[in-house]
């Protein structure tokens, strides 16, 4: 019987549509698929039982697409399953507009490390020229096969990548006590290093 684990309360009035058969568990250890609204599932380990992941609402921008497709797990999302989401189609034209393409050069040496659900990510800085000689310096990460790939890439890499922004709340211990801050960062889907004649820069 498949098993369904829901990681935001989803109206009972929607998981009642469940075709029979279907089953709702409190484990997602044990879980045939997901429903998610608008948790964020980016360092969460997934079972090998999940085949599954369905976002109610439009975008998929809480959900790690490039780790789901390594371990294949279809990913999909309902657009008209909320206000919000249909607000969200008729103002941006798409169910995901959050895309981001650069092409910099690495101004520093790649940190490779493991979170704390045992999963590779690197952190990139990336430099991006822009007009009056000046840059502008991206913070970015990759995860998985990208983020071991990455971290041999040394400083003055040309590097075109693509991703979404993302921000996410970290604490910052100070002298007066822990201040809570956010940060926003590039969350890399594709990456390559370059050539010299390809950067154009």
């Amino acid at each position: 019987m498949p098993r369904i684990h829901c990681l935001n309360n989803i109206s009972k009035k929607g998981t009642d549509r469940l075709p029979e058969g279907y089953e709702l568990t409190d484990e997602l250890a044990n879980a045939n698929g997901v429903l998610v609204r608008s948790a964020q599932m980016h360092d969460t380990a997934f079972p090998e039982s999940l085949l599954a992941i369905a976002r109610a609402g439009a975008g998929v921008n809480n959900i790690p697409l490039d780790r789901c497709a390594e371990e294949g797990i279809v990913v999909f999302n309902t657009p008209g399953a909320n206000a919000n989401a249909v607000k969200e189609l008729l103002l941006c034209g798409g169910p995901d507009e959050n895309s981001v393409f650069l092409t910099g050069t690495l101004c520093r040496v790649p940190n490779l490390r493991v979170t704390p659900m045992g999963r590779d990510i690197c952190d990139l800085m990336l430099a991006v020229n822009r007009s009056y000689a000046r840059s502008d310096y991206l913070p970015c990460i990759c995860w998985g096969l990208r983020a071991r790939e990455a971290a041999r890439w040394p400083v003055g890499t040309a590097v075109r990548l693509e991703g979404r922004f993302q921000s996410r709340p970290y604490i910052k211990l100070t002298e007066t006590g822990p201040v809570e801050r956010v940060a926003y960062e590039v969350s890399v889907t594709e990456a390559e290093a370059l050539e010299p004649a390809e950067t154009g820069i």
